[in-house]
């Protein structure tokens, strides 16, 4: 699995934010990283599946990913 660090998308040390807009469908090998992960599903349906569990998402959801968890 692989393990995402800051440095590889980070910009700005002093601002550690990236907006990465995915397309629909979007799909990415398992992984993790040591920064946490805003997630904003702006459109469609799906399923993300997090620390091994599926979890539906759709139109409208926001969530937080802790750093060091799978998904």
């Amino acid at each position: 699995m692989r393990h995402y660090r800051s440095g590889e998308f980070m910009d700005d040390a002093a601002f550690p934010f990236r907006a990465f807009p995915a397309p629909v469908p979007f799909s990415i090998e398992p992984h993790t990283h040591d920064f946490m992960e805003l997630v904003f599903v702006v459109e469609g349906e799906g399923t993300h599946e997090i620390a091994g569990t599926p979890t539906s998402i759709a139109a409208g959801d926001v969530y937080l990913i802790s750093p060091g968890v799978s998904h």
